[in-house]
């Protein structure tokens, strides 16, 4: 049976999903990139 709380936390489950994705790509993609920065900058010139 399908009821308003089942619905709820369904939505309220994807959601977190979804954060927990995005927070992971945007910690990896700062990492990546603050790398990329002392790599580049602070090289061998």
């Amino acid at each position: 049976m399908i009821t308003d709380t089942n619905i709820s936390n369904k939505l309220s489950n994807a959601e977190n999903k979804i954060i927990d994705e995005l927070e992971e790509k945007i910690e990896r993609e700062l990492c990546e990139g603050i790398y990329e920065v002392f790599h580049l900058g602070y090289g061998t010139n």
